[in-house]
Formats: structure tokens, sequence, C-alpha cells
């Protein structure tokens, strides 16, 4: 027990809201709410505060791949947020503006990373372009040979992620909230389609609003209510080395997307996080009974390429030790959207999951966001790609999940650029895995739609005598062409083939500011339209 428990132990009877998970982002609603007026807040904890995934997270404080308004206005909140909250709480949340840097390799990636600054900007977050001399001098360790340009934003760098959700949780009890450790949710009471309160292993408890914050476990926390929360813990690392000359705590935080890695000083050592193309889930059935403040064993086999990629870049480190390659579970949705809102099949059931890997970054928007919804009815901002209500029931399945989550890390460092993306093994040679958007894909317009624009047609592959073509479609929506794949192990190669039908290409007829035109890949099915991407081919049937 810590000292941020409840003094008293005991359970209220009823509290107007219930808020389930103790990590940032369960202590951040509690916070917000109280700061909205509303103290008769409840927030439970099965273990201890941070105990899931807050408390080994990175701790970047960075607006990177925030391209959204509503994405871009909780990062922004957050980092200005977590920057004052030690002025009223006490307790530091551990910022430290060392600045934010990121590099581009390819010119798809400077294409996507000008767009990105031109609309951080319009946002009020400054992020300036440095050429390869500058990216040089702030990372003196860097081999930038290979840079062709990157950006960098200064006012943003990195928190202490248990220290902002301690924070965050003083200030919610200094509101009046009350935070319960060591209490575990095992059923949720409602009323026809609402909400009405949860069952604990100590007792009831009466609620109007019931928040479902509990990371990783939340989709078996919706479970429990009827509703669908599809996300899945999947396996992510970082590599902590020994520590060497030239390495300060006040190096900038540094992002390589094309390496699918970002970089920071740990302890005068360097910390190498990866976001890699080929990811694992963990965990698929339910998350292990007990688990608190764990740790996964990490797969070398399957990491190493990942890890060569990105340490290439800094040479220094072919002589230097490493200190620990840590890997922990992290949320991922299988859109890489959030999960922030009402749940459509219950009223008053509030969803704050599925970050992403980025819920320290975002964590003090979030708790805005819920709190303003549940006081004012309707929700602050827009809340179009956020929305539990635009995923699908089936995409909880064990099935989807193990396929899904192989590519959900990589695809946070996606180009959006399709020609790029042809997946190859860390040897460099391609994998055997056919393309939707190879030289069989046509697109054809009605001839009914008006003319100097391009519609929406059907898209169908031409007959083929390999066997994944005649793969059966998984279905799908509107959704970004997926990550770059330049490394596939044997196995996910030969088992995972990309799907080949039933899509179609949209060409928005609108110019960025980079000249290029932007493009929608819609994945069609009858009646049903969700994000998916691969099919695995099983030996004895095919889904």
């Amino acid at each position: 027990m810590t000292d941020n428990a409840v003094a008293t132990r005991g359970l209220p009877d009823r509290a107007q809201v219930v808020i389930v998970g103790g990590g940032v982002i369960g202590v951040s609603i509690a916070y917000h709410l109280t700061k909205l007026g509303w103290t008769d807040v409840v927030v439970l904890e099965q273990s201890q505060l941070t105990s899931g995934t807050t408390w080994h997270a990175a701790g970047l404080v960075v607006s990177g791949g925030m391209t959204t308004d509503t994405l871009a206005w909780m990062a922004k909140y957050s980092r200005d947020l977590f920057e004052v909250l030690e002025e009223e709480t006490g307790l530091s949340t551990g910022f430290r503006p060392v600045g934010y840097l990121q590099t581009a390799s390819t010119p798809e990636r400077a294409h996507k990373l000008a767009r990105e600054a031109d609309f951080l900007r319009l946002m009020g977050i400054e992020r300036e372009p440095v050429s390869p001399s500058e990216v040089a001098a702030m990372w003196p360790q860097l081999d930038a040979s290979a840079v062709v340009g990157g950006y960098f934003t200064a006012n943003e760098g990195r928190a202490d992620p248990a220290n902002v959700a301690m924070s965050l949780a003083k200030g919610a009890r200094m509101g009046g909230a009350r935070i319960i450790e060591g209490v575990r949710v095992t059923g949720i009471d409602r009323r026809d389609r609402r909400v009405s309160g949860v069952i604990t292993d100590q007792g009831s408890i009466e609620a109007e609003y019931v928040v479902n914050a509990a990371g990783m476990w939340a989709r078996e926390l919706g479970a429990m209510a009827g509703v669908s929360v599809p996300l899945q813990a999947c396996e992510h690392a970082y590599l902590i080395s020994e520590p060497f000359d030239g390495v300060s705590p006040d190096l900038p935080i540094f992002e390589d997307p094309d390496r699918f890695a970002y970089y920071r000083e740990e302890v005068g050592g360097l910390m190498i996080g990866l976001f890699e193309p080929v990811s694992a889930p963990w965990s698929l059935d339910e998350i292990p009974d007990g688990f608190s403040f764990g740790e996964i064993t990490s797969d070398w086999d399957r990491l190493a390429p990942f890890l060569e990629f990105a340490m290439e870049i800094l040479p220094d480190l072919e002589n230097v030790g490493i200190r620990k390659l840590f890997t922990g579970p992290e949320s991922f949705t299988p859109d890489n959207g959030f999960l922030i809102g009402e749940a459509p099949e219950l009223e008053n059931f509030f969803i704050a999951a599925g970050m992403n890997s980025l819920g320290i970054l975002t964590g003090g928007g979030v708790g805005s966001i819920i709190a303003n919804w549940i006081v004012d009815g309707i929700p602050p901002v827009d809340v179009t790609d956020i929305d539990p209500a635009r995923l699908h029931p089936f995409q909880t399945s064990r099935s989807y999940r193990a396929e899904r989550s192989v590519e959900l890390l990589g695809r946070l460092h996606s180009t959006g650029v399709v020609a790029a993306q042809q997946p190859q093994d860390s040897t460099g040679t391609s994998a055997d895995r056919r393309f939707i958007t190879d030289s069989r894909l046509r697109v054809r317009t009605s001839s009914s739609h008006p003319a100097g624009r391009t519609s929406v047609g059907s898209a169908r592959m031409a007959s083929s005598t390999s066997p994944s073509s005649r793969t059966p479609a998984r279905t799908g929506s509107i959704c970004t062409p997926p990550s770059m794949m330049r490394f596939a192990t044997a196995s996910h190669s030969s088992t995972y083939q990309r799907c080949q039908s039933s899509w179609s290409r949209a060409v928005v007829p609108r110019q960025h500011s980079t000249g290029l035109q932007a493009t929608t890949w819609l994945f069609r099915s009858a009646n049903v339209c969700t994000r998916s991407s691969w099919t695995k081919v099983a030996s004895s049937s095919q889904i």
C-alpha cells in the first residue's frame, strides 16, 4: 500500500462516478472531474497506482504523429499541464523541456514531417526545420550521413511517468476524490441499457457513471458490462545501454521513424525504444492474475534485427555494454486510434483506454475530454477518430487480435507512401507477400459519377495461380495504407499474407502543401466495415 491510498479502506456504498484503473489515465480523469466541481468520485485500483503500464513508460512528452486537431490538442494540453502541475500539488511531474528532434532518412518521410509540421503550427505547436548538420550538432553521437532533414520542437521533452500519475492523484484527492488501492472489480451492474454500479471483491458501489480506464484489462472489464473494447496488449521493448561519454540528461528526445525507434538519455546511457513493424501480441486470452509491475521475457530472436537497425546510426554504441533489454505490455487498438468516449452498448459507461503507448503524452488531455463529456453530456472536441463506436464487436475476437496486432506498433511510424512499403526480411530480401497495390490492382470508375471526379469503385485482383491470390479478404473500412515493413521473420513471412481483394482507391480532389495528392484506401465488404489488413493462412482452412 502506498501513501496515495485513500485513508479509509472501506468502500463507499455509492458514488457519482467510479473510475476503474489507477494508471495515469484514471487519475487524470478524477483530477479533471474535481476541477469541474464533481467531488463524489472514486478511483478503484486492483493493485497499486501505476502498476499496470504507467510505471514502465518511457515518459516522452512530444507531439510526433499527432495529426488531427484532437490529438494535437491532447498532446499540447498535457505538456502544458505537466509543466505547472507541481505548483498546485507540490509533487513534481519530472517534466523537462529538453526538446524533441525528429529526422527523415527518405524523401517520403521528409514530405510527411513537413506536412505534420505545417499542421502543428496551426495548433500552436512550433516545430522548426533543421538541417543534417544541425541534427549532428544536437546529437553528437549520431551518424547523420543518411539524414536528409529534420524538425525540432524546443519546448517538448520528457517527464517521469510515475510522478505524473502521483501528482495527478494528489490533485484529485485535494479536490475531494477518493482513491482506493487493492480493490478488484469483478462485475458491472446495469439497469436496462444504463450502467448502475460496480461489483468488487470487497462489495458493491452504486454509481451514476462508470469509467473503464483499466488499460490492458479494459477489454475484460468491458466484457463484464457487455461492452466491446477492441484492444490487445502487445510486447513493447526498449534497450538501455551502459553509461558512456557525451550522453547527458540535456540531450533532446530523438526519434528516427524510418528506423522505427526513439532515443533518449537514461542514467548516463541511452534508451532505445522500438516500434517495430513485426510486433507480437501478449496474453491473448487474459492478463495473468496478479500481474503488477510486471515484465515480459524479451524475445531477442525477434527483436535483434530491429535493434541492430536502430543502433546503426550510433557507432559509439558498438563498444558500450547493454544494461537492460526491457519488454513490457502496452495496449494497442485495431486502427491505432484511442478509445475515448461513451460505450454505444451501455449508457453512462465510458471508456478511456487503448492509448497505443501514448498514454503519458496525452494523459492530461484524455482526462479533460472524458471529464467534460461526463459533466456536460457532450464531447468537448471532435471525437470522430477516438469514439469507441467506430469499431466493431468482432474485433475483440482472439483470432482477429492475434493477426492484426502483428503490425500495430510499426503502423505508428508509417509514411503513408505505399510504393516504399513492400516488406522485406532482415537481410533485405523481399518477403513472399503480394501487396494490394501491385500491378494487378484495377480501379473502376462509375460512369454515373460526375465528370472530373474519381469515384470509389470496386477494385479487384486479376486471377492468379498463387495460393495467396485466393485468400478471402477480411472486412475493413477507410484506413491509411499500413506501415512500411522492412523486416519480417521467416515465420511471419510464411504465415502472413496480404489481403488482396475488395479494395478500392479514392483519390481525394485536394492538394497538400507538398503537392502530394491525398489518397484514401477503402477496404470494402457488404454491411460490415472495420479496419483490418492481415489474413493468416491456416493449413487446414482459410479465414
